[in-house]
């Protein structure tokens, strides 16, 4: 019987906290010494200038983070922004923007002390403004590239200047204003200086989003060998080979994680439908059938639950597979075809000879 597998979104479990926009009192009397910053001036030169004018100036800014010697981008690259919406309605395009260009854009803690640390890193940071008031807003999107402690300024491209000078206090009322929304961009190899595991799992997975998988591999590998004995790690690097439709690497990355972590409800649905992928449908039926009895959050059952279906509508095709935490040496009955995404019939398993 043929029938089709439409592939749902995997799931990693991650908390990520949003800056709020609400209002903050900046004291009327600070100094750069209060974020860390010493006696020594800092400007990041090499960062790119484009001169910014238009839609507040938010594809010229991006440019500015993004572009290196080895990999140049203009403004014009960075892809068409809606004319038709606000400034803080651009952040999810700028975002795709930077997924797109190979870069992982992971956005910063409302804290001025963060965004120090990472110029001191020699990452620009591209920070949303509003020199306006929150009935008259004047939105901004500009580049803090450094600090001069001499005149207790932070020094910005914004606008159409390449170097803007403003006071800690200053700075911090048109950010505050905008949200705190900071963002630096670094490739998936590279850690910002203040990334948490959590913040770079969930801002790298969105290369699977704009068709870049390979790259949100290479993400999960690097936070999977600097945080190795976590499960989020291998949860990310089985979602990005699963995109990949490398299962078997799938399948890998999360036994990891629940010999990790066995109770964890997310692996093994997801592991759930690895197995469907390799029509491995008995045991397909087992780890979501554990993900369902153990979830406690009503919609990720939810969600389990229709993966449920589509293994129970696909049980007709079973075939022996080996369990998923068996021993290598456990011969393998059935080279193991993937079903097909869409409406084709599932293909033939081939006989294979036993493992010695």
């Amino acid at each position: 019987m043929a029938f089709s597998v439409k592939r749902s979104a995997l799931l990693v479990i991650v908390l990520v906290l949003a800056a709020c926009a609400s209002r903050k009192v900046v004291p009327e009397s600070i100094v750069l010494a209060d974020y860390g910053v010493g006696v020594e001036r800092l400007e990041l030169t090499r960062t790119a200038y484009f001169p910014q004018a238009e839609h507040f100036s938010a594809a010229e800014a991006l440019a500015m983070i993004l572009y290196t010697e080895a990999a140049p981008v203009v403004p014009s690259e960075v892809g068409a922004l809606d004319a038709s919406v606000d400034a803080p309605a651009l952040k999810p395009a700028l975002l795709a923007a930077a997924l797109k260009r190979g870069q992982v854009p992971y956005p910063l803690a409302p804290r001025l002390q963060d965004i120090v640390t990472e110029l001191k890193a020699e990452h620009p940071v591209l920070v949303l403004l509003n020199l306006g008031s929150a009935d008259l807003p004047a939105w901004r999107y500009a580049v803090v590239i450094g600090f001069e402690p001499a005149t207790e300024s932070l020094l910005l491209r914004a606008g159409t200047e390449g170097r803007v000078r403003l006071t800690p206090g200053e700075f911090l009322k048109a950010w505050h204003a905008g949200g705190d929304w900071a963002v630096v961009a670094t490739p998936p190899s590279v850690f910002p200086a203040t990334a948490t595991m959590e913040k770079w799992i969930a801002a790298s997975e969105g290369f699977s989003g704009v068709g870049k998988p390979q790259l949100a591999e290479t993400a999960a590998q690097a936070a999977q060998t600097r945080w190795s004995d976590q499960v989020l790690p291998w949860m990310a690097l089985g979602n990005a080979r699963y995109h990949q439709l490398n299962f078997e690497g799938a399948q890998t990355a999360y036994v990891t994680a629940l010999v990790l972590r066995n109770e964890n409800p997310v692996a093994h649905h997801n592991l759930a439908q690895v197995l469907l992928e390799r029509r491995c449908i008995d045991l397909a039926q087992r780890e979501v059938h554990w993900s369902i009895e153990h979830e406690t959050d009503a919609k990720l059952r939810a969600v389990y639950v229709e993966t449920e279906a589509k293994i129970k509508r696909a049980s007709g095709l079973s075939i022996f597979c080996p369990s998923p935490t068996a021993d290598v040496s456990v011969p393998i009955e059935y080279d193991v075809l993937p079903l097909d995404p869409d409406t084709r019939p599932a293909p033939k398993a081939r006989k294979s000879s036993r493992r010695k």
